[in-house]
């Protein structure tokens, strides 16, 4: 057989593949997991407001006590209200609150690089150096140094 029939056989086959089972090829999912990726009810165990989560209990893979977690947050847009690596650091404490680990048990550090530095400012330092009043993500600074996690400026 030449290859233009062996590569039209194969198509064939495949487009046959493609309708008798179109759940598997157009990604139809059943309405009980549409509900829970179209509108998932997120916790926040541990830092309020940011950094929800969604309860993972039967997950292979759990946060393990003692973990040692760091993050290095380079960009902020201020005109944003906050980076998205103080985001994740949120996420992931909240992660480890929700399966049980105390977040004391982790060596949890963020490095605070370039504009990102401006995050760790005093509400009034932070207005002078933008156009906002008060430092959005302040508040976020405190629950998550309360939380144990120590936050260098570079620089």
């Amino acid at each position: 057989m030449n290859n233009n029939i062996l590569n039209l056989i194969f198509v064939s086959g495949m487009l046959g593949m493609a309708f008798m089972t179109p759940s598997g090829i157009f990604g139809e999912t059943s309405s009980t997991q549409e509900d829970l990726t179209a509108h998932p009810t997120f916790r926040f165990p541990l830092i309020k407001n940011v950094g929800g989560i969604v309860s993972l209990p039967e997950a292979a893979e759990q946060p393990k006590p003692g973990s040692k977690i760091h993050l290095d947050i380079m960009g902020h847009d201020h005109e944003k209200k906050v980076p998205k690596g103080l985001e994740k650091a949120a996420l992931i404490l909240n992660q480890y609150a929700d399966a049980g680990v105390d977040p004391t048990s982790l060596k949890f550090s963020l490095v605070l690089h370039g504009p990102a530095t401006k995050v760790a400012l005093s509400d009034e330092a932070y207005g002078r150096y933008t156009k906002v009043s008060k430092n959005p993500s302040g508040d976020l600074i405190r629950q998550l140094t309360r939380a144990g996690v120590e936050i260098y400026v570079c620089g």
